[in-house]
């Protein structure tokens, strides 16, 4: 009794406060995603297939927010009126499955839509000859043969799509380099087996490009925080180019055959059309150029037509038209302007810095937003602090919860369905939600401390 008094008031004294200040921000957070969802219903007033969507999507976001609780309040009314905790526990889990798998298929068919209705109205407007599969890739022979990355086992992709800007012939998916590797683990039995697992060596968007004018060779262009490039770590006849524009040199490795042959790549569009890619996404990209074919690789975690439920309908359509003016904002920086020369030319450095620079601006428009920029400083500057406390946080609440319950099923023999609920539901939580789950917790402890 006196060591759940003592949580209490420690409960009362230091958490408490925090809890308050964290229920404020979710408050704050809820009140920005109801402005964000009027916003977006607002915006699709008048079009059929938008207000379609809108239905779907709240639809699927109605399914959580009140199957949840309708399965909470349905096994205590099952174990209630049955007297039977397992009985219970039973219906729970049936109910809590069945919302679960009701939700993700509504939202799978978000998806299609968003695909079907949105993608391949807004890709026709800008793109000829288009051909969008949401299933496609490019096949494994075809990384292969760039002989590119460290490994290239498996590959796995989708959202391909090929189509022409201005007469040039490109395409782009979400890709995956996967590299096989092996395990030894043992069985439910104790016996050791190998098992054949697989990780990633790229993850993000490969984008290939046809021209009419062949390159004059092989040449890489790759960021240095770029992971996965085999010529970083077997540089077999590939030579480091060095550049004289040091804001390159900063960011990018060159590699070629012949020197030559990169000055000959490296002309000020090219150099602007890498700067623009790389403002504009704010990641790791990496350009490889063979005989009339560019292919770039951008390390982005996001799937590129896929929808989130974090993002409203009207947020869906405003980044793929920031995903199509990438494509787009990129071949015109970096293609149809007049030529100036490689970069032996003195004025042509000069003047691939200066427009470096301006490619760099236009970037800003189309990759992510200034808000959007100091929210993912934010994170990466309180991220590791941050990160480490909520990573061993759900471990230490499902440990005190745990530990309440078995000291309640030892002093509240009259209480063990509450208890076996209390545990799941919190456990439930700190592997979802660890704010939810601290304050379940807290409301469990209080229980606990008033009937001992």
């Amino acid at each position: 009794m006196e060591v759940i008094f003592v949580l209490l008031l420690f409960f009362l004294q230091f958490i408490f406060p925090f809890l308050i200040v964290i229920g404020l921000i979710w408050f704050f957070f809820v009140g920005r995603r109801i402005y964000r969802e009027k916003k977006s219903f607002d915006a699709s007033k008048g079009d059929e297939t938008a207000m379609a969507m809108e239905k779907i999507r709240i639809k699927a976001r109605l399914i959580m927010v009140f199957g949840i609780p309708a399965s909470i309040a349905a096994t205590f009314l099952i174990t209630y009126f049955s007297e039977s905790a397992e009985l219970g526990s039973v219906a729970f889990f049936i109910c809590f499955f069945s919302v679960v798998v009701w939700s993700l298929t509504v939202k799978k068919r978000y998806n299609e839509n968003f695909k079907e209705n949105f993608v391949k109205v807004e890709l026709s407007k800008v793109f000829d000859n288009l051909q969008y599969e949401p299933h496609g890739k490019f096949d494994a022979q075809s990384i292969n043969s760039l002989d590119f990355f460290k490994t290239c086992d498996a590959v796995s992709g989708n959202d391909l799509i090929t189509a022409e800007y201005k007469g040039i012939r490109f395409s782009q998916c979400d890709q995956s380099v996967l590299e096989r590797y092996t395990v030894t683990v043992k069985d439910g039995k104790g016996r050791l087996r190998t098992e054949v697992r697989h990780r990633n060596v790229f993850k993000g968007r490969a984008m290939r490009f046809d021209f009419a004018d062949k390159f004059r060779g092989r040449v890489q262009v790759v960021a240095k925080d770029f992971g996965g490039a085999k010529v970083k770590s077997s540089r077999g006849a590939w030579r480091t180019v060095e550049t004289e524009l040091a804001e390159f040199g900063k960011h990018f490795e060159v590699y070629a055959l012949d020197q030559i042959d990169a000055l000959a790549v490296l002309t000020p569009q090219m150099i602007e059309g890498i700067f623009f890619l790389r403002q504009a996404l704010g990641v790791a990209v990496a350009f490889y150029f063979i005989e009339n074919t560019m292919v770039v690789f951008m390390e982005i975690a996001r799937d590129t037509f896929d929808t989130s439920s974090k993002r409203t309908l009207l947020e869906e359509r405003e980044l793929l038209k920031r995903d199509i003016g990438l494509v787009t904002g990129f071949l015109e920086v970096m293609y149809f302007r007049p030529q100036e020369g490689g970069l032996a030319n003195g004025s042509a450095q000069r003047a691939a810095i200066d427009r470096a620079g301006a490619a760099a601006s236009v970037a800003e428009a189309i990759g992510p937003s200034a808000a959007e920029k100091l929210v993912h400083q934010v994170k990466r500057a309180a991220g590791k602090t941050v990160g480490t406390t909520l990573s061993y946080l759900p471990i230490a609440v499902i440990v005190i919860a745990l530990a309440s319950v078995v000291y309640g099923f030892i002093n509240l023999r009259d209480s063990i369905e509450y208890m076996i609920f209390a545990g799941i539901f919190i456990i439930i939580a700190a592997l979802t939600r660890p704010v939810v789950s601290l304050i379940l917790l807290a409301l469990h402890l209080f229980f606990l401390s008033s009937n001992l």
